[in-house]
């Protein structure tokens, strides 16, 4: 595929179909806002491990969670966009923690949509206990792709809309 003003990025793994493929840059206008959100979520017992702490990659359960919490209240329903071919797969994830959480503990997740973004959407979260401590810091990408191919696509102008008009 030839894009001009295109770039390859490495989003996946090898042997996906959207590995090292042109990405054509976009650059929509954005508000300079931070759109934010709170999520709050009660610990399980099965989410904790043999120690008493919330096993690690339930925090991807939980970042997920508030992510498509924050896309609801933009009005950018994910079922629905998956019925129009695109989906938006994690291109990447980090986290750091600092506070283990346990079972019984009342979380709170603050989640924000990072400006700038192209053809992907960057997320930030803080997860914080019922105390107010803060347990972990994490930030997400999703890119937009094709259903069925699972290349990379330029975000429907309805959804950049509803981000860029949000207050």
């Amino acid at each position: 595929m030839n894009v001009p003003n295109a770039i390859t990025r490495c989003f996946m793994s090898p042997g996906c179909p959207v590995f090292q493929i042109p990405v054509p840059i976009v650059r929509p206008p954005y508000s300079e806002n931070v759109i934010k959100h709170q999520t709050k979520i009660r610990v399980r017992y099965a989410e904790t491990d043999k120690m008493g702490y919330v096993h690690h990659s339930y925090y991807a359960l939980y970042l997920e969670e508030a992510r498509m919490e924050l896309l609801l209240t933009l009005g950018i329903d994910c079922v629905r966009l998956e019925s129009e071919g695109i989906i938006l797969p994690v291109a990447e994830m980090k986290t750091r923690y600092s506070v283990p959480l346990r079972f019984g503990d009342t979380i709170t997740v603050e989640t924000e949509i990072v400006p700038p973004w192209k053809n992907s959407l960057k997320f930030r979260y803080r997860i914080y206990n019922q105390d107010h401590k803060l347990v972990s810091r994490s930030s997400t990408t999703l890119v937009f792709a094709e259903k069925e191919s699972g290349k990379l696509v330029i975000p429907p102008q309805e959804y950049i809309e509803r981000i860029i008009t949000y207050n």
